[in-house]
């Protein structure tokens, strides 16, 4: 006959492999410490469904396009993902900047490029206009960056525009900038989410 051991009385060293199975564990068996490099840990997300438009040379919040996460550990990494629908006038080049601030402090850039020439516009991510009736188009952008804020404490990131021309040209999100009540006057949605990466 079988022996039942006494509780408490088996050592992890004498498991054997395999011994212990999922329907064992109880759900807060596992912490987030204890999961392999890349798992996600947790997602936030928003989705703007308005729209928003602006002829501001200098970088403006984009309302709705703003999310926060608290890291459960201050070793992981935040990959953020940006998916913008976007319009304007003929010729407008909007400029769009991704910040972040910790525990409610200054926001600053969670990444610029240095690529821009003097007199340019260093962006987090650009995108374009044309002459081609630009005014009647709704165009899609995506951003993603990993970002490293080495903390537990709650981060906010948002996303900011501006009209990065010298002319007074409209930029949109979700909207075109044409005005005609038409068929062809789409509008779309635009989505910021932010997820912790163990590492």
């Amino acid at each position: 006959s079988s022996v039942v051991p006494a509780d408490n009385t088996i050592s992890t060293a004498k498991l054997q492999p395999n011994a212990v199975t999922t329907a064992k564990l109880s759900d807060s068996a596992i912490t987030t410490g204890k999961l392999p490099a890349g798992s996600i840990l947790q997602v936030e997300s928003t989705t703007k469904v308005n729209a928003f438009s602006s002829t501001s040379s200098s970088f403006v919040d984009i309302p709705g396009m703003a999310i926060s996460i608290i890291p459960t550990r201050s070793d992981s990494k935040i990959l953020i993902r940006i998916s913008l629908n976007y319009g304007g006038a003929n010729n407008v080049y909007p400029a769009w900047l991704v910040q972040r601030n910790i525990g409610g402090g200054s926001y600053s850039n969670v990444t610029i490029s240095t690529a821009a020439p003097s007199s340019g516009t260093q962006t987090s991510f650009a995108t374009g206009g044309d002459n081609d009736n630009h005014t009647y188009k709704l165009n899609s952008a995506a951003f993603e960056f990993l970002d490293d804020p080495q903390t537990t404490q709650q981060c906010n990131y948002k996303l900011q525009g501006a009209n990065a021309t010298s002319v007074t040209y409209e930029f949109c999100v979700n909207e075109i900038n044409a005005t005609d009540n038409a068929v062809y006057s789409h509008g779309g949605t635009s989505t910021i989410t932010v997820m912790e990466i163990a590492t």
